[in-house]
């Protein structure tokens, strides 16, 4: 029935899973991988920019083989947020890499609606204030974006317009 993984999906996600054993499968074609954590063939803080682009490549050929031809965009960054902002620049069969340092450069010119949860509402709020982009909304203070916002949302919105998300990968069985 709807919402049940095929074959083929299950197998991309087998691939995932085989090169991150820590994975977060967020629907039925978006997961997350916590590439940091578990036997890791080298350790992700030796990382050069270049290894992971191959593990972003190797990744996509082992989705590809598995599943006899599915293609997949895979973002790599340094948070839940940027990997999955990452993967939708990558759209629809690519691959794009965040290193960290470049989080807020990658952000700017984005419009708000771009970072997670800032839906129509928000962005209309925060748009009588002049702010459109990632950009304009750095340049608000966080004392003005709790009053604007809300003190959880104020704080949450000023990380997110600088590539802050702590969110872990969770597993779910």
């Amino acid at each position: 029935g709807a919402g049940r993984p095929t074959k083929k999906e299950r197998r991309a996600l087998d691939a995932l899973r085989a090169l991150a054993p820590v994975v977060e499968q967020v629907s039925i074609d978006e997961a997350y991988a916590d590439l940091a954590l578990g036997e890791s063939p080298w350790p992700v803080e030796t990382w050069a920019r270049s290894d992971a682009e191959a593990v972003a490549v190797r990744l996509r050929a082992a989705i590809t083989e598995a599943t006899g031809g599915l293609t997949a965009s895979v973002g790599i960054g340094s948070s839940k947020m940027m990997a999955k902002m990452a993967s939708e620049a990558a759209k629809p069969d690519g691959f794009r890499v965040v290193w960290p340092g470049e989080e807020e450069d990658f952000l700017a010119d984005l419009p708000v609606r771009a970072l997670p949860g800032v839906g129509p509402a928000t962005a209309e709020r925060l748009g009588t204030f002049g702010v459109r982009t990632v950009q304009d909304l750095r340049r608000v203070t966080v004392t003005d974006l709790v009053s604007i916002l809300g003190e959880a949302w104020g704080h949450g919105v000023h990380d997110l317009a600088r590539g802050i998300d702590h969110r872990p990968i969770v597993t779910h069985r």
